[in-house]
């Protein structure tokens, strides 16, 4: 009499059970990298005291990006916050976005609130969320007129997938140089190779 199950059909079913327990366990992760970041990018050398001057907010190793959130520090005797912008990556601006075609985004403030300015923004529509690394948005500083070098950080940073998944990111802040020249230059201790006259 043969065996009902031969040894082929077994690892056969094993296999299968194998990849749908990988299936399973996989798409119960959340659509949200491990560790995301949120960073400033600010322009290099030495800006203008007097002219409006952009930073940049990056954001790296997202998926599907739904939604971000911090809440912005820096100098307002050097720098005053003017406008906060969407960038197309994240979400097309409203009123005139399409939420059945692409991304939408709204932006949430800026707002001031006790140790900073919140800024941020959520997006809506039918297509998928930023994924991996990606320019979000731009502020919009006006310098006051005072030269220094403005420090500009992200705190209590969130971020959320298009569900709605929130994960706390981690931040990198940035500076600005405003009329004054940073001096990045590395000084080595003097080595004095001249003989005296007693040797």
């Amino acid at each position: 009499m043969r065996p009902l199950f031969n040894r082929s059909s077994i690892w056969l079913t094993v296999l299968v059970i194998c990849i749908g327990l990988t299936l399973l366990v996989g798409g119960s992760r959340p659509s949200i990298a491990a560790a995301p970041l949120l960073r400033l990018v600010a322009p290099d050398g030495t800006a203008s005291v007097t002219d409006e001057l952009l930073v940049e907010v990056h954001a790296a190793e997202v998926v599907n990006l739904g939604s971000w959130e911090a809440t912005l520090g820096y100098d307002r005797s050097l720098l005053a916050l003017v406008q906060v912008e969407s960038a197309p990556a994240f979400g097309l601006p409203q009123p005139a976005c399409a939420t059945q075609q692409t991304r939408c985004a709204v932006l949430l403030g800026p707002r001031p609130i006790l140790g900073g300015v919140s800024v941020g923004a959520i997006s809506l529509g039918a297509a998928p969320g930023l994924h991996g690394d990606g320019l979000i948005a731009r502020l919009h500083f006006q310098p006051t007129g005072q030269p220094g070098v403005a420090v500009l950080t992200l705190n209590d940073a969130l971020v959320t997938d298009i569900s709605g998944q929130a994960l706390a990111p981690q931040t990198q802040g940035t500076q600005i140089s405003l009329g004054v020249t940073l001096d990045r230059r590395v000084f080595l201790p003097t080595v004095n190779n001249q003989v005296s006259a007693g040797e």
